[in-house]
């Protein structure tokens, strides 16, 4: 009997361990947490000028190149988002970024349209990224 109340549970779409939210809703959490760790990844990791329009704010660009690009080379502090634009996209052009199995996305906590990140990027730190959703793609709009 225990077998079809748990086959049961499973039909209607609750999870049998007893949790009371049904798969699809979890499937969807894991779908978005999915391509916001995904967003995270290629902003900071792929070779591709185009993330730095694609998957950016204008904030969240600032915010990137002065915390991954110009703190480390004791630069000065870029406030114009063109300007951090066209950085961001020397570095996506020229093979310059980390390697994609040296950023690990430690901690996220996900709302409808916001999310927040704790990043690990190698030997250069943890990040603090605060994304917000537009329309379908995850932006980064804060990195600390």
């Amino acid at each position: 009997m225990l077998v079809l109340a748990v086959g049961g549970l499973a039909l209607a779409g609750l999870d049998p361990a007893g949790a009371a939210e049904p798969r699809g809703r979890r499937a969807a959490a894991s779908s978005q947490s999915a391509a916001i760790r995904r967003s995270i990844l290629d902003a900071i990791t792929k070779n591709d000028p185009a993330v730095c329009t694609d998957l950016f704010t204008d904030h969240g660009i600032v915010d990137d190149v002065n915390a991954l690009y110009v703190r480390g080379f004791n630069g000065p502090m870029i406030q114009d988002p063109s300007q951090a634009r066209s950085t961001c996209e020397q570095v996506h052009s020229t093979n310059a970024t980390p390697a994609r199995s040296l950023v690990k996305v430690k901690k996220l906590t996900v709302t409808k349209k916001t999310a927040k990140a704790s990043v690990e990027v190698g030997v250069g730190g943890t990040y603090q990224v605060g994304l917000i959703r537009d329309a379908r793609t995850w932006k980064l709009d804060s990195v600390s």
